[in-house]
């Protein structure tokens, strides 16, 4: 669930920056054909994407490769977004003007659209659409699995202490226990208390006896 709301929230932003990008500086938008600023979109996506993933504390070796998946779908549909709301123009809303919530069903439509023919027949531009999905999936790739490495290299130093505690106390309860060298040996029916000799000697009969 986090990781399918990063994305939604990842390819909004990017969507939302390609479609203002008029508004920016031409020099930053088109500098060397636009690779630095769809390079620094698709890596905030997957830092997006990524931290959003590390913040459940992920110990799973499963995650990553879902954090790639996550981030480069975000960073596609991002793109998508941008040129559906391009091509929409004109047709579902008035040029100039911002779509309306009544628009939703014929944005769809020219969604699938768009990424049918993207798909099917990539326009000379669609480099954008596969650069910003690759480095914003690589991106998020790296930041999960290096906090899913860590969680679990500590994990395995605490279970490797409790190990060795557990094992020193196995030690020394296997000790024998030392013996006393003064202690007296009794028998099983031998009583505590031995009585005492009698004093009289035997064979004279009219000595009292003690007992």
């Amino acid at each position: 669930m986090v990781g399918f709301v990063a994305t939604l929230a990842g390819a909004a932003a990017t969507g939302a920056a390609l479609w203002f990008d008029d508004r920016l500086p031409r020099a930053v938008v088109r500098f060397a054909d636009g690779w630095p600023f769809h390079g620094g979109l698709a890596l905030l996506t997957g830092l997006l994407v990524g931290l959003a993933l590390c913040a459940v504390r992920p110990r799973s070796l499963l995650l990553p490769p879902l954090a790639f998946l996550y981030g480069g779908a975000a960073g596609a549909l991002g793109v998508l977004a941008a040129v559906t709301l391009d091509s929409a123009q004109g047709t579902v809303y008035p040029v100039g003007g911002r779509p309306q919530p009544g628009d939703a069903a014929e944005l769809a439509a020219v969604f699938a659209e768009v990424a049918r023919q993207w798909v099917a027949e990539p326009p000379k531009k669609a480099w954008t659409l596969w650069t910003l999905a690759a480095l914003a999936g690589a991106t998020a790739f790296l930041l999960v699995l290096r906090r899913v490495l860590r969680l679990r290299a500590r994990d395995d130093a605490a279970v490797d202490a409790v190990d060795a505690v557990d094992a020193e106390r196995g030690a020394s309860a296997s000790e024998p226990a030392v013996e006393e060298d003064d202690a007296e040996y009794r028998g099983a029916f031998e009583p505590v208390v031995p009585p005492r000799p009698a004093t009289a000697q035997p064979g004279d009969l009219f000595t009292p006896r003690q007992d």
